[in-house]
């Protein structure tokens, strides 16, 4: 049976190339662009911890409060930071995407009411009693919140009391493949329909952190596979050295990507336990013998298609066409002396 794939790496490995180049086959329908809300902050692999391994009721809760942050503000406001141009119910369609949503939360979402946050001690906080005080307080706050909430409201929570804001409950998952299962369903109920209405197969999404999120994926959708795409460390490290969302300190970016690494490693041998599909390839092999590596993966997929035109991956441009000072060589050599 055909199984979606899902393309992962450290990010400056060429997961955005290997994607588009799969999106011109037919039978594959890529998302144009990364659509992040299933390993971002916030999105799905984040609810599944926060809902079995990780649950505690007030961390739960927030982590599903940011996920409807994420899902009704953040994806729904092209105009609004970190997703700018990202419009979810336009892309999927407002009815699909609505009620979708919906259900998912009746499903995960205890309970949800209005409350106070307690920021303060208790010696700092509005004294108990009389109680009509305090809730002529509250109420004050409350609507001042409402109407404003300038920063000077920062000082009212110095006082124990932040204005009213939703408080939501998750519930509880004994067994974590039942959530799995739950959040898989919800991405596949809008990813699917884009497969139907471009005549493909299947699909192909390509978000960077699809690489750290192996057992997650696996568990969620298990009729996918995953492909880890990895980059020689010193073209990677100095790519990210010139992104605003990178770091500029080269020590810290070779042991971010050290870890990334770390956790690839680990999250091998999960998946093998899960006897679930991936394949490792190297951007590098990508530009030098493109052919061999989309049959591995079309058998991977278990799809049949032709090879894709390769004429763009040209290998002088994915790797070895960095300058490097001493001192970066340096700095790389302490973590990856295998690279230079």
């Amino acid at each position: 049976m055909p199984k979606n794939i899902f393309i992962g790496g450290t990010g400056r490995s060429g997961t955005t190339v290997l994607a588009k180049t799969l999106g011109t086959v037919p039978e594959i329908y890529t998302f144009p662009r990364e659509l992040r809300f299933h390993v971002d902050p916030g999105g799905l692999s984040n609810l599944l911890r926060s809902g079995t391994l990780s649950y505690n009721p007030p961390v739960s809760g927030a982590a599903l409060k940011s996920f409807v942050q994420l899902m009704t503000d953040y994806l729904t406001n092209p105009g609004r930071q970190p997703y700018r141009g990202f419009d979810f119910p336009d892309f999927f369609g407002k009815e699909l995407y609505w009620s979708e949503l919906e259900e998912l939360l009746m499903r995960v979402c205890l309970d949800k009411y209005p409350g106070f946050q307690l920021y303060a001690d208790p010696w700092r906080q509005i004294p108990n009693s009389p109680r009509f005080v305090r809730g002529i307080v509250r109420r004050i706050i409350a609507a001042y919140g409402r109407m404003f909430d300038f920063s000077i409201h920062h000082s009212m929570k110095q006082h124990g009391y932040e204005y009213t804001s939703d408080i939501y409950e998750m519930r509880y998952f004994k067994d974590p493949e039942v959530l799995s299962k739950i959040l898989g369903k919800f991405f596949e109920a809008l990813a699917i329909p884009k497969i139907n209405q471009n005549n493909s197969k299947i699909f192909c999404e390509h978000t960077p952190g699809n690489g750290c999120e192996g057992p997650f994926i696996a568990k969620a959708f298990p009729n996918s596979c995953l492909i880890l795409i990895s980059r020689n460390p010193v073209d990677v490290a100095l790519s990210y050295k010139a992104q605003a969302w990178a770091p500029k300190n080269l020590e810290a970016i070779c042991e971010m990507l050290k870890a990334q690494y770390s956790v690839w490693e680990r999250d091998k041998k999960e998946l093998d336990r899960l006897d679930y599909a991936y394949m490792e390839i190297k951007i590098e092999d990508l530009t030098r013998a493109p052919t061999n590596i989309f049959k591995r993966i079309f058998e991977l997929a278990d799809i049949e298609a032709n090879i894709p035109d390769v004429s763009h991956l040209l290998a002088s441009r994915h790797s070895g066409n960095r300058s490097i000072t001493a001192e970066e060589t340096k700095v790389i050599l302490q973590y990856f002396p295998e690279a230079i």
